[in-house]
């Protein structure tokens, strides 16, 4: 990776960088509070910088995104212009940064669904029919050569929205998630080669929905989110983080998320650090752009640069060819956002 400079310089270097860009959003470079979120004193280890890349300008009016998926250095983006129509699948190129639609989901629109990647292809697991109240157990796989989908045997479990998935070694993970119900804690396995699910070991801690989910040195990562039951009526909401080994099948407790109590975050992963910022703080009603690297080889959180554009929640993160990105989600106002924000990390 690009270990050009250390401590304050590389500091220096991120404000100055962002200082010259021209953006569409404005960039926090003071660190202090805008839009209602306070920065952090910055330290040596704010390695890296923001720079917005371009909005998604699809003639479809494609502006509400609800996943995405990573194959062979593109980025494929799952979700809507329109509540009555099929998911749009858009994928995005940082190399031309351009945009181009891809084939729809051959099924009904769904909200709050979990991806992975396996094996060149994309998957999209269970999710809620368009604001209906029906959850679904469905799993679709995305061949980008072809263009095409093919559903896939269905996830075992309860259906369910707002879960996790990950993958790890060429195998599926998906578990955790919600419904009117409840949440959930229970934890599965997907094999791509024999299109088989198996249950592993349930997440440990409580159920809950709207966690952050990375892989990195061969495990999985879950964190943050919520809690909730309605007999009796309580949320809980949290800021720990859980490491999954798929080899020996087994939770292992980690160093708590640093930016608090937090849901709806965006995460992803570069250079086997995970990455997580952004999101809603539910104890001061604020939401967040703060941003965080996790290095699994020390268990150490790391503070990035807050994230370039206005604090937001449910945005999508990812990584392509050594960057990461994050975009769209929801602001404080409501408002949809469609830009897309990458970060160069120097460490």
């Amino acid at each position: 990776m690009r270990k050009i400079f250390t401590g304050y310089a590389i500091l220096l270097l991120a404000v100055l960088t962002g200082c010259t860009k021209h953006l569409k959003e404005k960039q926090d470079l003071t660190i202090k509070e805008v839009d209602g979120d306070f920065g952090i004193t910055p330290s040596a280890h704010v390695l890296g910088y923001w720079e917005q890349r371009d909005f998604h300008t699809g003639a479809s009016g494609f502006e509400n995104a609800e996943s995405v998926f990573e194959l062979n250095g593109k980025a494929y983006v799952y979700g809507w212009g329109s509540i009555y129509v099929s998911g749009e699948l858009w994928e995005y190129d940082d190399n031309t940064i351009t945009w181009t639609r891809k084939a729809d989901l051959p099924s009904s629109f769904r909200k709050h669904i979990s991806t992975f990647s396996l094996n060149g292809k994309g998957y999209i697991v269970a999710g809620e029919r368009a604001y209906s109240a029906v959850f679904l157990k469905e799993v679709w796989e995305y061949n980008p050569i072809a263009d095409s989908w093919t559903r896939k045997a269905d996830f075992p479990g309860t259906a369910r929205h707002k879960a996790i998935g990950f993958s790890v070694n060429g195998k599926g993970y998906f578990g955790l998630g919600s419904q009117l119900s409840g949440v959930y804690s229970d934890f599965y396995e997907y094999n791509p080669v024999t299109d088989v699910w198996i249950q592993k070991a349930s997440f440990p801690a409580l159920g809950r929905q709207d966690a952050f989910s990375f892989s990195a040195s061969g495990k999985g990562y879950v964190g943050t989110g919520h809690y909730f039951s309605y007999s009796p009526m309580q949320t809980i909401y949290f800021k720990d983080l859980w490491e999954y080994n798929p080899i020996t099948n087994s939770w292992n407790q980690k160093a708590d998320y640093p930016g608090g109590y937090r849901t709806s975050c965006a995460s992803f992963t570069v250079d086997n650090h995970g990455h997580v910022g952004t999101g809603y703080d539910p104890i001061n009603d604020k939401h967040k752009k703060d941003f965080y690297a996790y290095y699994p080889s020390t268990n150490v959180w790391h503070y990035r640069f807050d994230f370039g554009g206005i604090s937001r929640r449910d945005a999508i993160g990812f990584a392509q060819n050594g960057y990461g990105f994050i975009g769209f989600g929801e602001t404080a106002s409501g408002d949809g956002e469609k830009a897309l924000w990458r970060f160069t990390p120097f460490d």
